[in-house]
């Protein structure tokens, strides 16, 4: 505290030339001084009762009073101008005023002391409660500053002063419903300097609406590791103590006494989070019952983590609160209690942690994060979903998950070339693809399966058996059926095979979700497109894909020749002619039963009128041949008879 000295050299003469005033004795009686406490700029007076040499302190330390410091403060100001032993503090603060008085040498020195308070009060926070109508009126004496208070109901009765003493008061109204102004202004009794100005508080109320009610502390959140803030709601009329307390079996202790707000803030510092967790209330003693009134306790996390041989262990305080979730580098992984072992974890592998809670109130906090490096070998989680995709007849592309944080060393690829053989190792791969180049893939299944390593030689079991998707056609009549094996690739995760039809130019025509049939059938009779491309794909409810070779399907050229045409001028059946569909080219010929040729065309659009070069051709049997291709250059032939009738 800043030193603020003035030290005078009285003489005994000097000393019995003043005239004694009325003030406050020092211990030993030494001198008086005019005040003992007031605010910053009062102005304090020393008298000494003795004759003699005296030196004054303002700011001295009385349990050494010959110490150097205060020596120095004694004979820093002995000259003062004016004679006079006045001081003016500034600054808030408890002072020690020290004089010693020294008469000659002969004579021992006097030492004397006297403590001085500045104050830097608050508005008086004054509390108003109805109980049973009267109101009770109330404040916290350890943080008022005032020894008495005046207060004006605001409803015509007589203004008073009450000492701080005589509170808790009772005041009765006339209406309860009637809306009141109560001021009240905070003085010091005689021995104080009334000199402050933030005294007086003014404030509204409606003495029936006045009723008690707990605190809500309706937030926290952990700063850092030294500190928290809590946010909290409270009636704006009455007197409460944020409390704090260390672990559950801690006991609370004031911190804090609130009053005239309704909502507010607090933060808590130079705590030690990491290490402990504390939890946070807010008390009223009632003013009707004196029951106490308690808030919602708020508690901390302590979140601790350690990477063990068997995983990474994670513990915090959850008995504290009514539901927790542990989330692992984002990614909510429990929901419960703790503690939790996270087996799912691959040596050297960093992976970050923190816990979401909600307590009882329904308060949701967040811990601090723990970044554990894993130590466990071999991984626990296996991979469980994998998918094929024929590319070719002599191409496969496998694509598989990787389990939900881990970050695996390498990919270990096995292959076997039917159901009843062992896997062998195929390959390995960094990424979770993998091409397989062989043959036949689009006629037979061949088997796969894929597993990872971490950095620590550890290798996770082989749980998954996936195939390549082998599609079959047949037909019969207009009706085609698609086959195809079941895939396994997904385990428990299937969810439907998709049907893909497209044209020549993979253009898609129509979907079919079969479900999990592994056959289809499709009615082709009234198709305008001859060639379709099928493909098959296995779903997966975690998105993934596989898909099946394309299988392209050619529907037949169509063609008829009528048994018997009847070219007499009716109007009806007047020509041979050919009738098809999806036919591109064709030669239709017409022979006599010599064979001799009569008739020939190579368009669907003409056909034979009955006539031979210059003159009807006689009623009888013809025989025809007919070759047929169509627009892929397939193609068909043909021979038959006809009959000629007029």
């Amino acid at each position: 505290m800043r030193k603020l000295l003035i030290t005078i050299l009285f003489t005994s003469l000097v000393s019995l030339s003043l005239k004694a005033q009325d003030g406050f004795s020092s211990e030993n009686g030494l001198f008086t001084i005019n005040y003992l406490k007031g605010c910053a700029g009062t102005e304090v007076v020393v008298t000494p009762q003795r004759p003699g040499t005296v030196f004054v302190c303002y700011d001295g330390d009385p349990t050494n009073p010959e110490s150097s410091e205060n020596l120095a403060c004694y004979n820093e100001s002995a000259n003062n101008p004016d004679g006079r032993l006045i001081h003016t503090y500034d600054q808030p603060g408890i002072y020690k005023v020290l004089m010693f008085k020294e008469d000659s040498p002969d004579f021992p020195r006097e030492f004397d002391s006297l403590t001085v308070e500045i104050i830097d009060p608050q508005v008086p926070s004054i509390s108003a409660i109805n109980c049973n109508d009267d109101i009770i009126f109330d404040l916290n004496g350890s943080q008022e500053s005032f020894d008495f208070y005046s207060i004006d109901f605001g409803d015509g009765s007589m203004v008073d002063d009450y000492s701080v003493n005589n509170f808790p008061l009772t005041h009765t109204y006339a209406n309860n419903n009637q809306q009141y102004t109560v001021t009240i202004d905070g003085k010091f009794d005689d021995s104080g300097n009334n000199n402050c100005s933030n005294t007086n508080n003014t404030f509204t109320i409606t003495p029936a609406n006045l009723s008690e009610s707990e605190a809500i502390i309706s937030s926290l959140s952990m700063i850092d590791e030294s500190s928290f803030s809590i946010d909290y709601e409270l009636n704006n009329y009455q007197n409460y103590n944020l409390q704090l307390k260390e672990t559950a079996n801690g006991n609370y202790q004031d911190i804090l006494f609130i009053s005239g707000e309704t909502t507010g803030s607090y933060t808590f510092q130079n705590l030690s989070l990491n290490e402990s967790f504390y939890c946070a209330r807010i008390i009223s003693e009632s003013a009707c019952n004196n029951n106490t009134l308690t808030s919602n306790e708020a508690c901390t996390i302590l979140f601790e983590g350690e990477a063990q041989q068997e995983g990474n262990s994670l513990n915090w305080n959850s008995t504290q609160f009514q539901s927790s979730s542990l989330f692992k580098n984002g990614t909510e992984i429990h929901s419960g209690p703790a503690p939790y072992l996270d087996e799912n974890v691959l040596c050297g592998q960093d992976d970050t942690y923190f816990v979401q809670v909600t307590d009882s109130s329904g308060l949701n906090i967040q811990s601090f994060e723990q970044t554990l490096t894993a130590l466990s070998g071999d991984p626990a989680l296996s991979i469980t979903e994998m998918a094929v995709t024929t590319l070719s007849d002599n191409e496969v592309l496998l694509s598989w998950l990787v389990p939900q944080g881990i970050e695996p060393e390498n990919f270990v690829v096995y292959k076997k070339r039917s159901a009843e053989e062992d896997f062998f190792l195929l390959d390995s791969a960094k990424q979770n693809e993998y091409t397989d180049v062989g043959l036949d893939f689009t006629v037979r299944e061949f088997f796969y399966t894929v597993t990872y390593t971490n950095n620590c030689g550890g290798i996770a079991d082989v749980v998954i058996e996936a195939q390549n998707i082998v599609l079959t056609a047949s037909q019969e009549g207009s009706n085609l059926t698609l086959n195809w094996n079941d895939y396994t690739g997904y385990s428990a995760n299937f969810s439907n095979y998709i049907v893909r039809q497209y044209d020549e130019n993979m253009n898609l025509i129509n979907s079919f979700d079969v479900q999990s049939e592994t056959s289809f059938e499709q009615n082709l009779a009234t198709s305008d497109i001859q060639k379709y491309i099928y493909q098959v794909e296995a779903i997966s409810s975690s998105g993934l894909i596989s898909y099946s070779n394309e299988l392209a399907f050619k529907i037949p050229a169509t063609f008829f020749v009528p048994t018997a045409f009847t070219p007499n001028n009716d109007g009806r059946n007047e020509e041979l002619k050919v009738l098809g569909k999806f036919i591109d080219k064709v030669d239709f010929k017409v022979f006599n039963r010599w064979g001799n040729l009569l008739f020939q065309t190579t368009t669907l659009d003409k056909g034979w009128d009955g006539y031979l070069t210059n003159r009807e051709a006689p009623e009888g049997t013809y025989t025809y041949t007919l070759t047929v291709i169509d627009q892929y250059g397939e193609e068909y032939n043909k021979n038959g008879t006809v009959n000629l009738i007029r």
